[in-house]
């Protein structure tokens, strides 16, 4: 029932719709390029040059001529975005720091690692567990925020910046659209959680089994490079052809379907995953990522 509406004098006005009728209206110190309603409707993040740390403002407290107060040690973020559950409010900083704040007190709760490249586009999963954060590079990197210690994931999807990120409903696909014009879907089912990589730490370079009677076997260097698939029986079943030179972890998916490898592949030494599908005793090689050094 209301509209939000920024202006680059710093004027924050709230308007009736349909009626377009003013509700209530505030002036910052400077330009505000950016509003976001929270999901519930009883909050507004704001984007802008002087904006407050968090850019977060009960509707309330929003009258006219009401002033947000200058931080302008922290102050100003270029994109605001709130969790879908409403519980969560991520904005890029002038500073290029991304962070992420409790809705509810208004007290930080994350602030991720900054990056070389400025950070211009960011967006929350259909759970509100994870934050897409997209770069001016083309590089998009998916953060868990209950462990934000390192990206789930992270990858070159445009050579121009990302300009836009959007989740589908059930988080299963994630589209982006770059600086060129450049749209793409990608899908993200094969992006293991934080506990798959746990999981696989645990594991370690030993053999793995499955409650099926599957196990994972590393190949002699007699006998190559790569994985062999064995069968309850003992029997060789088939080998991964792994991309990586250095072998270093690897094991099942929970459900037994994937298999996911890592290691270190080129003359450089990059870090690469790889997963595969070991569905009906067929492995087909189904993702490969190269990762930088960092």
């Amino acid at each position: 029932s209301l509209l939000a509406s920024s202006d680059a004098s710093g004027r924050v006005a709230l308007s009736e719709i349909p009626a377009g009728a003013p509700v209530a209206a505030m002036a910052a110190r400077d330009a505000v390029f950016g509003v976001k309603f929270s999901p519930d409707g009883s909050r507004l993040a704001l984007a802008g040059f002087d904006t407050p740390m968090p850019p977060l403002l009960a509707l309330p407290a929003l009258a006219p001529a009401e002033r947000v107060p200058a931080q302008r040690a922290s102050a100003g973020a270029k994109v605001v975005a709130f969790s879908p559950d409403g519980s969560l409010l991520a904005a890029i900083g002038l500073d290029d720091v991304v962070r992420v704040w409790a809705v509810a007190d208004a007290t930080r709760v994350v602030e991720l690692p900054a990056a070389k490249v400025p950070a211009v586009v960011l967006a929350f999963d259909p759970d509100s567990k994870h934050l897409a954060v997209g770069y001016k590079d083309g590089w998009l990197r998916l953060w868990p925020l209950q462990e934000p210690f390192r990206p789930l994931f992270e990858e070159a999807l445009h050579s121009t910046e990302i300009v836009t990120l959007s989740f589908s409903a059930g988080g299963e696909m994630l589209a982006t659209l770059a600086r060129d014009g450049e749209a793409r879907i990608w899908g993200l089912d094969l992006i293991p959680t934080v506990q798959d990589v746990e999981d696989l730490i645990a594991r370690g370079r030993g053999a793995h089994r499955r409650e099926n009677g599957l196990m994972l076997r590393p190949l002699s260097a007699a006998e190559g490079s790569g994985l062999a698939v064995m069968g309850a029986d003992g029997n060789e079943i088939s080998r991964l052809d792994i991309a990586a030179e250095d072998m270093q972890l690897f094991g099942f998916s929970d459900d037994g379907a994937r298999i996911i490898v890592s290691g270190r592949s080129g003359y450089k030494a990059y870090p690469c995953a790889e997963v595969w599908c070991a569905a009906d005793e067929q492995v087909v090689s189904v993702a490969r990522r190269m990762f930088t050094p960092q």
